[in-house]
């Protein structure tokens, strides 16, 4: 992104006077594009978005009371239109 359009954005969100705001990129990428060299870095499979989520709900139906991944707290959030419940 060219520096004066950030500069623009950044000093556009400085004076805002919102207390929150929410960034996003004008042109959306999609999620292989950006997650396919890490998981090629760290030698890992790239598998698709329901395909992790089925993972990670059949991780915490069989996690014991002891047992607790982060990504159990978020399933609501995965499984909802802005994540997981959206084609993605």
């Amino acid at each position: 992104m060219p520096v004066d359009v950030v500069a623009a954005a950044l000093l556009e969100a400085a004076t805002s006077g919102e207390p929150i705001l929410h960034i996003a990129a004008p042109r959306t990428v999609p999620w292989a594009t950006l997650f396919a060299p890490i998981a090629t870095r760290l030698t890992l499979p790239l598998v698709p978005w329901a395909d992790w989520l089925a993972r990670v709900e059949r991780s915490a139906e069989r996690a014991g009371a002891g047992e607790h991944d982060a990504a159990h707290s978020l399933l609501a959030f995965f499984r909802s239109e802005r994540m997981g419940g959206a084609s993605v």
